[in-house]
Order: structure tokens, then C-alpha cells, then sequence
């Protein structure tokens, strides 16, 4: 498993509880400011705070020693499409259908406790990597233990108000921003640009980390 810096375990925990900065703040029992600098790497928890992140950071993953050991169930969920350019309306959407398909693959053993999923990949935005059609495997982002860097190919969604769009793409540091690139040898799609500051009408949010891919063959 791949240390994170406190700055990335309080973010972790952050979007997999859907805190907001207050309700971190209060679970933490400090400010929302002395939140807001520890998730910006402007300071570090010390003492009982850390302990305490490192503790619910732990439960968050199920850290454990015998990690290794655990037997993981054969089957990953296919758990919807992606597409890049796609813009659905949450409202008439249902995230949880009963009959959603199986791939007849093992689960990763290097994430033993994070949620492993599938998404079927429709269009060209990243045909230079995934074709139309075929199935990535993702791992759960703020689960995973992941630390972010250049060349992750992430599943990311945009929302809009009610409207999200779900797609993949590959996370690009230029040293002060990152920006997610489409591998396409369509031009019509274009770069995301994260400058931190979130838009007005628009959320960009890094629910998964592509860690395999499959593809059937017509027999």
C-alpha cells in the first residue's frame, strides 16, 4: 500500500464520507480553516489530530496486516457506461439497477478492502488506449491508497446541476495545475483543466483509478 501524506488522507476521507469542510472540521474537532490547510498542504496535523486521521484513515481502507490474506470474491460489477460527451440527467437515472452484469474476472489483490468495479467504454475519447466496447477496471479513488501523479488514467465525472457526465481520461501535472487529457485520435475532444478553484456550474470529481482493462472475443 502506498503512504499518503496527511494532506491526501484528509481529502480521501473527505469525498469517500461526502464531508463537507465543516463536517471534517467538527469530526476532527478543530476549525474549518485548520482543515482547509491540512487538505492544502499549507500545514500538517501533529499530535493526537494525526493520530486520529491516521486511525479513521485505516477504518476507511480496512488496513490490516493479514490484508494479504483475505480471499477476494471472482466477479467484478459492471456498473455503467462512460462516455465521454454524454450528458444524463441524474434525476431519470437509476444507480443501482438489479440485473447489472458480472465480468468473470478476480478482483486486484493489491486493493484488498477498496470497492473494484467495471465501466463499459463507449466512443473514441480514449481509443487510443481503450477500444469502443471494451471494459475498464477501475478501483475506488479515496479507497484505493493511490497517490495521484502523471499518466493515471482516471474515471472522472462532470456535473452540471443534475446533469453528469462520465468519462475517462489521463491525469497531466504540469508542476502547478493538473489537467485531464483525452488519448483520442479524435480531435473534438478536449482537456479539462483543474486549477482548484471550483466553477460556478460545473464539479469535476475523481471517483476511480484504471488499474486493468478486458475486452470479450467473438467465438
Amino acid at each position: 500500500m502506498i503512504m499518503l501524506k496527511p494532506m491526501d488522507k484528509i481529502r480521501r476521507l473527505i469525498e469517500a464520507k461526502g464531508w463537507t469542510q465543516q463536517e471534517a472540521a467538527e469530526a476532527f474537532d478543530v476549525s474549518q480553516a485548520t482543515i482547509f490547510r491540512w487538505k492544502e498542504g499549507k500545514a500538517e496535523p501533529e499530535g493526537p489530530h494525526r493520530d486520529r486521521i491516521n486511525a479513521a484513515y485505516e477504518q476507511l481502507i480496512g488496513l490490516s496486516p493479514n490484508s494479504r490474506d483475505v480471499m477476494l470474491p471472482v466477479g467484478i460489477p459492471v456498473e455503467g457506461v462512460i462516455q465521454a460527451g454524454n450528458w444524463l440527467d441524474t434525476s431519470l437515472v437509476d444507480d443501482a439497477p438489479e440485473d447489472r452484469p458480472v465480468l468473470p474476472i478476480a478482483a486486484d489483490q493489491r486493493f484488498p478492502y477498496a470497492k473494484q468495479y467495471a465501466l463499459e467504454v463507449r466512443g473514441d475519447s480514449m481509443n487510443r488506449v481503450f477500444a469502443d466496447g471494451s471494459f475498464v477496471i477501475c478501483v475506488d479513488y479515496a479507497q484505493s491508497g493511490i497517490e495521484m501523479r502523471s499518466d493515471l488514467i482516471v474515471h472522472v465525472e462532470q456535473w452540471r446541476h443534475d446533469l453528469r457526465e462520465i468519462t475517462l481520461k489521463a491525469m497531466i501535472s504540469d508542476g502547478d495545475h493538473w489537467r485531464l487529457e483525452p488519448r483520442s485520435t479524435n480531435p473534438v475532444h478536449k482537456p479539462i483543466i483543474m486549477n482548484g478553484e471550483p466553477s460556478e456550474d460545473t464539479e469535476v470529481r475523481v471517483r476511480g483509478v484504471v488499474i486493468g482493462s478486458y475486452s470479450r472475443i467473438n467465438i
